[in-house]
């Protein structure tokens, strides 16, 4: 169980409108040109990005920056929005 971070509404929002793609590059990994959209993964872990958002073609489901880390990065939401804001520069000096 994590720690409360007290975040703003602000916090939250930029967290969760990270460019995923953006992101994705600076970690080294590879994405492929899909029309409007990028794909990330190999044949059976098919992912749709396009700006903040994710789509898993073939589990069905997605969502926007702070759920692919959370999904991905397998991190809870406290750590999921402090990781985005962190890889922004953000930094935090909470009581």
């Amino acid at each position: 169980m994590s720690n409360y971070i007290p975040f703003s509404k602000d916090d939250i929002m930029r967290a969760s409108q990270t460019n995923l793609e953006e992101f994705l590059r600076r970690r080294g990994e590879k994405l492929k040109r899909s029309g409007s959209e990028w794909q990330w993964g190999d044949s059976s872990n098919k992912v749709t990005i396009r700006g903040n958002q994710w789509f898993h073609q073939y589990q069905r489901v997605g969502g926007d920056a702070i759920a692919f880390v959370r999904r991905w990065f397998n991190l809870d939401f406290p750590e999921a929005v402090s990781f985005l804001l962190q890889e922004q520069g953000a930094t935090f000096d909470f009581p």
